[in-house]
């Protein structure tokens, strides 16, 4: 009786450490994905001004 009640306590655990690690791992993809994107964004908004002052610079 105890060992089944200890084997449904650690199924339980198992679920729960599963659950607690797919959580971090979208966490962590997620502030990745944003950081990415703003170092994107960052980049081409300075490509994009070096663009506009070779553009006035030929003028």
């Amino acid at each position: 009786l105890l060992y089944q009640l200890f084997h449904k306590m650690s199924i339980i655990f198992y679920f729960i450490v599963a659950e607690y690690s797919l959580k971090i791992n979208a966490l962590r993809s997620k502030a990745t994905n944003s950081f990415i994107s703003s170092l994107l964004s960052f980049l081409w908004k300075r490509q994009f001004q070096r663009g506009e002052k070779n553009e006035k610079s030929e003028e």
